[in-house]
C-alpha cells in the first residue's frame, strides 16, 4: 500500500489537524482515524511513514483471555489474507506486520516463559528419525509443540491458522490438510544454520509461517530471519512481535541469525495429508 503524505512535513505531528484524525500511538505504531471501523496504522522514520496498512479498529478490542471463547481477531481477515496470498504467488515469500493482535502476541511469549522456566522447552535435534542428534553450532533453539487445548492463547492462535489455511487451499488448491506449531525460544547467541524446511523423503510439509513474539525489538538487536530467495538476494526480516512471515517450505532456504537478547517465536507448517 503507498499512502502519499506532504513530504515537506518535518514531523508525524501535523496529522493532529483536523481533530477527527485521533492521531495515537500505541502498539508501536501510529494510527489515524478513517472513519468508526477503520483507521490507518503506520510507523514514522526520518524520511517520513512506513509500513503503512488499514486496520479494522475492533483488532484492539478482540482478543480477551478471560472469556471461554475468544473471538478472532479481525485484523486477520479477507484482506490480510489476499495480501499474503499476492506477496507468495508473486514473490514465494509473504512479511505481515501486526498479524497477531499485541494482547495475543503478549500472551503466547508470557507462556513461552514461563514454560521455558519450568524446563518444558528441550534443545532441538538435527536429522531424522534414529540418525537425529543435537548440534547447537547448527541449531541452538529450544522448542516446544503445541497441543489443542494448551491454553486459550495456544486455542486462539491455532484457530487464527486453521483460518489461513483455508485462505491458503482456495487460492492455491494445495491440499493443506492440518498445521504443526511449536514455540521456539533462542537464547542470545544462539542461531540456526542455513536449510530447508521440507526433509529429501518426506514432502509433507508445504507451506512454512512464523509469528514473532518479540515486542519493541530494535534492529541492533539482531536475531533476524535471513531468506535465500532462488536468484535474488538475500533478505532479512526483523523478528518484530506479531509480524507473520510465510514461505513456500521446499522452495526457499533460509537461517536464523544470533541476537543480543532472548528471541521468542512460534514456528509452524501447513502440511498435506500422508498418501
Amino acid at each position: 500500500m503507498v499512502t502519499d503524505f506532504p513530504g515537506s512535513s518535518p514531523s508525524v505531528n501535523f496529522m493532529k489537524a483536523p481533530p477527527g484524525n485521533d492521531l495515537k500511538e500505541y502498539n508501536g505504531a501510529w494510527h489515524v482515524r478513517i472513519n468508526d471501523q477503520w483507521r490507518l496504522s503506520f510507523k514514522w522514520g526520518e524520511n517520513g511513514p512506513y509500513d503503512d496498512i488499514v486496520v479494522h479498529t475492533p483488532i484492539r478490542k478482540a482478543f480477551q483471555m478471560h472469556t471461554d471463547t475468544p473471538a478472532i481477531p479481525s485484523s486477520t481477515g479477507p484482506w490480510l489474507h489476499q495480501l499474503t496470498l499476492d506477496d507468495l504467488a508473486t514473490h514465494g515469500w509473504s512479511r505481515q506486520n501486526h498479524f497477531l493482535p499485541r494482547e495475543l502476541t503478549l500472551a503466547l511469549a508470557a507462556e513461552c516463559r514461563v514454560l521455558a522456566a519450568g524446563g518444558a522447552l528441550g534443545f532441538a535435534a538435527v536429522g531424522r528419525g534414529t540418525g537425529q542428534t543435537l548440534r547447537p553450532e547448527i541449531r541452538g533453539d529450544r522448542t516446544l509443540w503445541l497441543e489443542a487445548g494448551q491454553s486459550d492463547a495456544c486455542d486462539l492462535y491455532r484457530r487464527i491458522m486453521e483460518t489461513l489455511r483455508l485462505a491458503l487451499n482456495r487460492a492455491f488448491f494445495l491440499g493443506l490438510d492440518d498445521y504443526e506449531s511449536h514455540f521456539a525460544l533462542y537464547a542470545p547467541g544462539a542461531s540456526y544454520s542455513r536449510h530447508l524446511d521440507r526433509f529429501r523423503d518426506d514432502d509433507l510439509r508445504i507451506v512454512s509461517a512464523v509469528i514473532y513474539l518479540n515486542p519493541d525489538w530494535l534492529p541492533g538487536q539482531g536475531g533476524a530471519l535471513r531468506l535465500h530467495p532462488p536468484g535474488e538476494p538475500a533478505r532479512d526480516v526483523v523478528p518484530l512481535g506479531s509480524r507473520l512471515v510465510l514461505f513456500m517450505s521446499a522452495e526457499m532456504p533460509h537461517e536464523v541469525l544470533p541476537a543480543t537478547r532472548e528471541r521468542l517465536s512460534l514456528a509452524g507448517w501447513f502440511r498435506r495429508r500422508a498418501p
